[in-house]
């Protein structure tokens, strides 16, 4: 569980760092070493660390 719980607030670390950068998802990931779908899993599912714009709407 803790290491789930480690590489949640490691890709939520990314998706901050990705909307701080300005850049698109793709040109990020890309420069960072993963993929795009990623950032944007991570962004839906990462819950209250992920930036508002792209938390999931119900």
């Amino acid at each position: 569980m803790e290491e789930t719980m480690a590489m949640r607030a490691e890709w939520a670390e990314r998706v901050e760092r990705w909307k701080r950068s300005g850049l698109g998802a793709e040109t990020f990931a890309r420069r960072e070493g993963y993929k795009p779908k990623q950032l944007y899993w991570c962004a839906g599912s990462c819950g209250s660390t992920a930036p508002r714009s792209h938390r999931r709407r119900r």
